[in-house]
Order: C-alpha cells, then structure tokens, then sequence
C-alpha cells in the first residue's frame, strides 16, 4: 500500500504545490501521519523525493504541467486543485475521497483539462495518468523520466545539488 502526501501551509492545502515544500505524508497504519520538508523545486527530483518517501497519492492545490507530468511519471496519482483547512482535507479523504465542496476557488469543473486537471476523472479525485510508466525499483533512485535505468551518479549531492543522496550510497 503507498502512502498519502498532503501539500499543505500554515495548517490549509497550499495554494501551489511547484512552491513550497511542507507535506504531511499519512502512512500505512493506524493514524501514522509525518511531517516531511521538500527539498527540490524541480519536477523531477520533486517527484524523487515524494518516491522516496514512498508516496502515490498527492493532495494538492494548483500545480504545473510540467510538475504533474513528472509526478505521473513515478506512478504518483495527482489530485489537485483542493483547498481548505489541512484537518478537513484529510478527514474527507480517509472518509471515502474529497468532493466539489474542497475545489480551490473558480475550479468547480472549469480546472478540469487544464494542468494536473487532465489528470482527474470526471469527478473530483484522483486518476492516474493514461499510460503511467512501470517502476522498476522500490526506491525509484535509479529509473529516469522516461522510466529507463540511468548511470549512476558519483559524489554525496544528488542531481541540481538539492541534497539527495548520490545514487551509488
């Protein structure tokens, strides 16, 4: 079972997820919930760390193409364009999914086909990407963005110098 990352700031879904780091990641058992802070603003070591952390579902408010193409590519299901107060998101969520009443203002179906939108079924939840790209390993530190292996890398920082562990240890 993956685990849940929860966008939020100052205790509501944060407006744009491309920005800002803080998640709360809901994990597998009863109630565990952990805080985590994003260290990259960059799609695609973004989505390395939320796969790192084991996540494959993102919350969110607003979000880039661009970003919820790398996140679709990592296998993570977007759902995007939420607002509110953090507590009642999660509430919603571990009660059977969010509804029309958590879309981020002016979105109540006019965000559906744009950004992370296109992702979205015709409802207001998740829906994976229409060809999503088979993870080869666990950790996703060694597959690229079109999902094929890479080299790996030498040294202690990892790609654009974001902090992430090299990919040889």
């Amino acid at each position: 079972m993956t685990r849940i990352a929860v966008h939020h700031w100052q205790h509501r879904i944060a407006p744009v997820f491309d920005i800002g780091g803080e998640i709360l990641v809901l994990g597998n058992g009863a109630g565990t919930r952990e805080e985590h802070l994003l260290q990259c603003s960059e799609p695609l070591h973004r989505a390395e760390e939320l796969c790192a952390l084991s996540v494959g579902t993102l919350i969110c408010g607003a979000i880039s193409r661009s970003m919820s193409e790398a996140l679709a590519a990592r296998g993570i299901t977007v759902v995007g364009f939420v607002a509110g107060d953090l507590d009642r998101v999660v509430a919603a969520w571990e009660h059977g999914g969010l509804d029309e009443t958590f879309a981020m203002p002016g979105c109540r179906g006019a965000c559906r086909g744009r950004g992370a939108g296109e992702q979205r079924a015709a409802g207001f939840g998740p829906r994976r990407a229409e060809t999503p790209v088979p993870v080869a390993s666990e950790d996703c530190s060694d597959i690229g963005p079109g999902g094929q292996r890479r080299r790996a890398r030498r040294g202690g920082r990892g790609p654009g110098g974001c902090g992430l562990p090299g990919r040889d240890g």
